[in-house]
């Protein structure tokens, strides 16, 4: 059996391929979006969600394809500890090669990234860092009386999770991307964006679209990327993940 964590849409094929292959499959969608999308695609049985997590008999589980990219460290941990250890792998966006410029700044921490905006006179943050991390920068002390805009999924649990770490209604943009160059241009101006913030989530999660569009509008952009070490196999393409599978099945 496979165990498959998907948050990232890339993991929607993920899974095709995989049960395309012959091989049993459970999967845990960590969102909405990615439920009602594996449901429409007859996945409905393989479904397994948080609650049931612990019933999972892991010793029928060969390995895991976790491509979820948002609380993955978590699961990791609780799959280690397990007695009999499914192989694990981690699917991660490839990260894009900027282009040098003084507008756009390379951090590797969500704390990096609040100090490049402290050193900044400005009143507007955009995040487009999605929910995760958000306390990172909502109702820290080093951002007090900074207007913090969130671009975050159209999921009731993320909305409400911006809501009750006081993010004003006003400030929250509830959209499903990636976006184009003109809708993030239009987007950032209509918040009077002093700043943006994003995550490297390459080109199939829109990054190379923000930056341009923040490149165009000249509006610094923090960048953060990922650490490149890593204790556990990653993969950044589909083709990688499912050798992995083949071999480890």
């Amino acid at each position: 059996m496979v165990f498959l964590l998907v948050g990232v849409k890339e993991g929607i094929e993920i899974a095709e391929k995989i049960a395309a292959q012959g091989h049993e499959l459970r999967i845990l969608a960590k969102t909405r979006t990615s439920r009602e999308n594996l449901k429409k695609i007859s996945f409905d049985e393989c479904l397994v969600d948080a609650e049931t997590f612990d019933l999972i008999d892991f010793s029928k589980v060969k390995c895991v394809v976790d491509a979820d990219l948002e609380n993955s460290n978590n699961y990791h941990s609780i799959l280690s500890d397990l007695a009999n250890k499914p192989r694990y792998i981690r699917y991660l966006r490839e990260e894009l090669e900027l282009t040098s410029s003084p507008l756009i700044k390379i951090v590797y921490s969500f704390e990096e990234a609040v100090e490049k905006i402290v050193l900044k006179d400005i009143n507007t943050i955009f995040l487009t860092t999605g929910s995760y991390n958000l306390e990172k920068f909502i109702n820290n002390d080093k951002l007090v009386g900074k207007r913090i805009v969130v671009r975050v999924l159209p999921d009731w649990k993320v909305i409400k999770k911006c809501q009750d770490m006081g993010v004003a209604a006003k400030d929250i943009i509830a959209m499903q991307g990636p976006f184009s160059v003109k809708i993030n241009k239009a987007t950032f101006r209509m918040y009077n964006s002093d700043i943006i913030v994003t995550r490297d989530s390459g080109k199939s999660g829109g990054t190379d679209n923000k930056i341009a569009a923040a490149l165009e509008s000249k509006i610094p952009i923090v960048v953060i990327k990922r650490k490149i070490t890593y204790d556990f196999p990653v993969a950044t393409s589909i083709e990688e993940v499912l050798k992995f599978v083949c071999q480890n099945h």
